[in-house]
C-alpha cells in the first residue's frame, strides 16, 4: 500500500506540475493573443495615417503642377522681347522647350514648317524657320543666363561696421 501511495503520490505531484503549465501556457496563450490584437490596432491606425499622408502628398504635388516660376518666365518673356527680329524664333523654340508646348500649341504660334500659324508671320514674315544649331546655342546661352548665381548684398550689423571702418 505504501508503495502504491507514493506511486499516487508521484503521480500527483506530475499532474499538478502538468496542471501548473498548462495554466502559464494559458496566461502565455492570452498575452500573446493581447499583444496580437493591439498590434492589429496599432497597424491599422498607422494604415490610416499613411492614407492622409499619401493624400496630403498627392494634394501637394496637384498644386505645385501648376504653379511656375515667375523668375524663369521673365527671363524668357525679356529674351524674347529683346532678341533680334530674326532671332525670335529662336527664343521662340526654347520658351516652347522649357514650357513643353505639344504639338498643337507649337502649331499655333508657328514653330513648324508645315504649318503656317498666325504668329509666324508676325514674327518673321516670309523667312523659314532657322536651323537647329541655332536653338541648340539659344538654348545654351539661356541655361548659362539662368544658371549664374545672383548677387547677393550681405548687411554687416551695426557692432561690426564699426570695427571695419577702424
Amino acid at each position: 500500500m505504501q508503495a502504491e501511495i507514493a506511486n499516487l503520490q508521484v503521480q500527483l505531484l506530475e499532474a499538478k506540475e502538468g496542471l501548473s503549465a498548462g495554466v502559464r501556457l494559458g496566461e502565455q496563450l492570452e498575452k500573446k493573443s493581447e499583444t496580437i490584437t493591439s498590434l492589429r490596432e496599432e497597424v491599422n491606425r498607422l494604415i490610416v495615417e499613411l492614407q492622409a499622408a499619401e493624400g496630403q502628398v498627392q494634394s501637394a504635388s496637384l498644386n505645385v503642377e501648376g504653379k511656375i516660376d515667375r523668375h524663369l518666365v521673365k527671363n524668357l518673356v525679356l529674351g524674347y522681347l529683346i532678341a533680334a527680329p530674326n532671332t525670335r524664333s529662336e527664343v521662340l523654340r526654347v520658351v516652347a522647350t522649357v514650357l513643353d508646348f505639344n504639338q498643337e500649341e507649337r502649331d499655333r504660334i508657328g514653330l513648324d514648317s508645315a504649318s503656317s500659324g498666325w504668329f509666324k508671320n508676325l514674327l518673321q514674315p516670309g523667312k523659314p524657320p532657322t536651323n537647329m544649331q541655332s536653338l541648340s546655342e539659344a538654348f545654351v546661352r539661356f541655361l548659362e543666363n539662368e544658371s549664374r548665381p545672383q548677387p547677393q548684398l550681405r548687411l554687416l550689423p551695426e557692432g561690426q561696421e564699426s570695427n571695419s571702418r577702424s
